[in-house]
C-alpha cells in the first residue's frame, strides 16, 4: 500500500515541477520576414538569405522594427581558408543588404557587431549555398 501511495503521489506531482513559456526562447521566435533570428544586444537581427545577398532586419523582442539609424552594426565575412574581411552593409530603408562574393565557395560566415541603446554584442551566421 505504501508503494502504491508513493507512486501515486510522485506520478501526479511531476507536472507541478514543469514550467511554461517554452515559446519565449530565441530559437522558437517566428521571424517576420521568414529568416533566421539572431539574438544580440537585447534585440534580434533577422537574417534573410536571398540570391547573392543577405538582408538584415533589426527588430525588438516584441518583433517591432527598429529604425536603422538607431542601431550601429558592422559586418565581416569569412570564407573557408581565408581571413575575415569587412563586408559592406547597404542601407535599403527597412533593412541592410550584404552582398558577398563567395568566390566559388559554397559556404561563408557573416559576423555582426551590434550596438543599441548603450548595449553591445556580437553574433555570427553561417550561410551554405
Amino acid at each position: 500500500m505504501k508503494r502504491f501511495l508513493f507512486v501515486l503521489i510522485v506520478g501526479f506531482s511531476s507536472p507541478l515541477f514543469a514550467h511554461a513559456n517554452h515559446d519565449d526562447t530565441p530559437g522558437n521566435v517566428v521571424a517576420p520576414h521568414g529568416g533566421k533570428m539572431l539574438g544580440v544586444a537585447d534585440i534580434y537581427l533577422e537574417v534573410v538569405k536571398s540570391d547573392g545577398s543577405v538582408q538584415v532586419y533589426p527588430v525588438t523582442h516584441d518583433l517591432k522594427a527598429i529604425a536603422l539609424r538607431d542601431v550601429k552594426v558592422s559586418a565581416n565575412v569569412e570564407l573557408p581558408k581565408q581571413k575575415k574581411a569587412s563586408a559592406e552593409l547597404k542601407n535599403d530603408g527597412e533593412f541592410w543588404t550584404v552582398k558577398v562574393d563567395a568566390k566559388g565557395g559554397r559556404r561563408y560566415t557573416l559576423f555582426f557587431d551590434v550596438a543599441w541603446q548603450g548595449k553591445k554584442g556580437a553574433t555570427k551566421y553561417t550561410i551554405e549555398q
